[in-house]
């Protein structure tokens, strides 16, 4: 649990460091040198200390993992492309989605529900929507296509941390982030390739730096907080990501910050705590 709360921080970290990035840089360029400097710097620790953990028992078993990453980077970009015409109630409304998507794989598929897991899980939720009810002003109208796009973006993040979860049982958390990063460098490359969009270059004096240590961390440690726990709990730590942003924010950012804001977080504490 504390890999994943950790993973939660650091995510929190990278979106109050990304809200200034995207003033200023396209998304997808930010991605491309974020997603290089992720896969080196996995890359280097892999062959300097780990090169034992470099292991695929099958070709099948290689492209089956690619398909993973795949999958997430697809969720990546629809999240990406949704949240230009939406706002932070539509994308807390779509994250729980994506909680309820887990939930139900583990329920019917694997069993996997106990008293004080419910308990938990009831205290999370009961933050979230406090959080949530408190942000309804920001609602406003959006169109079919980015409902359709949010609604991807929960399916393909449920569907990523169902597989990622599987491939944890075999393989190691630090491969599986590198070979993560990877394929997400060379999809986001490809896709800026494609739409012809301006890179932005590797030795320029940016934050992006900074954000793919701050990522790359994130991501090691939720891949070993799933590892010990299960998709549905990391998905539902997951939902303390806005909470924390916002508090972030106001302290990074000097954003103005709600009384419910820390209640909820208060609430989502608790549930953590059975949820360990």
């Amino acid at each position: 649990m504390g890999y994943l709360i950790t993973s939660m921080l650091l995510l929190a970290l990278n979106n109050v460091i990304w809200k200034y990035m995207v003033s200023h840089s396209n998304p997808l360029a930010i991605m491309v040198k974020r997603a290089l400097l992720t896969s080196s710097i996995g890359i280097f620790i892999l062959a300097v200390f780990f090169r034992e953990i470099l292991d695929y028992d099958s070709f099948n078993e290689f492209m089956l993992i690619s398909f993973t990453c795949t999958v997430g980077f697809l969720g990546l970009l629809m999240m990406l492309n949704g949240l230009k015409d939406s706002n932070l109630s539509h994308f807390l409304h779509y994250s729980l989605l994506s909680g309820i998507f887990v939930g139900s794989w583990l329920l019917f598929v694997e069993n996997q529900f106990t008293n004080r897991y419910v308990i938990g899980v009831g205290l999370v939720l009961s933050g979230f929507f406090l959080f949530y009810l408190n942000r309804r002003h920001d609602s406003a109208t959006i169109s079919s296509r980015t409902h359709f796009q949010l609604f991807m973006m929960s399916l393909c993040f449920a569907l990523s941390g169902i597989l990622q979860w599987y491939h944890l049982k075999t393989h190691e958390p630090l491969l599986l982030v590198i070979h993560q990063e990877v394929v997400v460098f060379l999809l986001a490359a490809g896709t800026t390739w494609v739409f012809r969009i301006k890179r932005i270059p590797v030795f320029n004096t940016d934050k992006i730096p900074l954000m793919a240590i701050i990522i790359f961390l994130a991501l090691l440690c939720g891949m070993l907080g799933l590892k010990e726990t299960d998709p549905l709990i990391a998905n539902i730590i997951g939902l303390f990501i806005p909470v924390a942003t916002i508090l972030l924010g106001s302290l990074m950012l000097k954003e103005k910050l709600a009384w419910s804001s820390l209640l909820s977080l208060v609430l989502m504490l608790c549930g953590a705590y059975f949820l360990k």
